[in-house]
């Protein structure tokens, strides 16, 4: 579960995102649970899920926070041109990958930058089987280091 500086970090992602002119443009909102209809994925759905720190000891006066979130693509397409649309919304995940590598968006850590942007995305070939939505869902993890309070 989510807590206060997860979140705290995926409001920050979505403001730093909502400062970037991408092509398709993008509308990022904070969801924990990304819920569209169909009729909403006929613009692009770009949704910032927070999903919990991992905490452990870094010495004796400091421990190491990962922060981990999930940017998610959603955007119903013409079956007619799949292949020409999927590369598009490809090609939008690499920017959003891009956008997220080493950004510190937090204060109180000493960060060593993002420890991973998941280098593949997931996408989910079955919503573009059956529903004719391409899906796909990038990792972040933050690492940062704080000193005991």
């Amino acid at each position: 579960m989510a807590d206060a500086e997860t979140v705290q970090l995926a409001d920050a992602l979505v403001a730093s995102l909502q400062t970037v002119t991408f092509d398709p443009a993008v509308a990022p909102v904070r969801m924990y649970l990304p819920k569209h209809d169909l009729a909403d994925l006929a613009n692009v759905q770009v949704t910032i899920v927070p999903r919990g720190p991992v905490e452990t000891m870094a010495s004796r006066g400091s421990y190491q926070q990962d922060l981990a979130i999930e940017v998610g693509l959603q955007k119903k397409i013409d079956p007619a041109h799949e292949n020409a649309e999927c590369d598009t919304y490809m090609g939008l995940m690499k920017e959003l990958t891009r956008h997220c590598r080493f950004r510190a968006l937090l204060s109180g850590y000493t960060w060593i930058a993002n420890e991973a942007v998941s280098p593949d995305t997931l996408w989910l070939p079955n919503h573009l089987r059956e529903l004719s939505v391409f899906t796909a869902v990038l990792r972040v993890t933050h690492r940062g280091i704080k000193r005991h309070s």
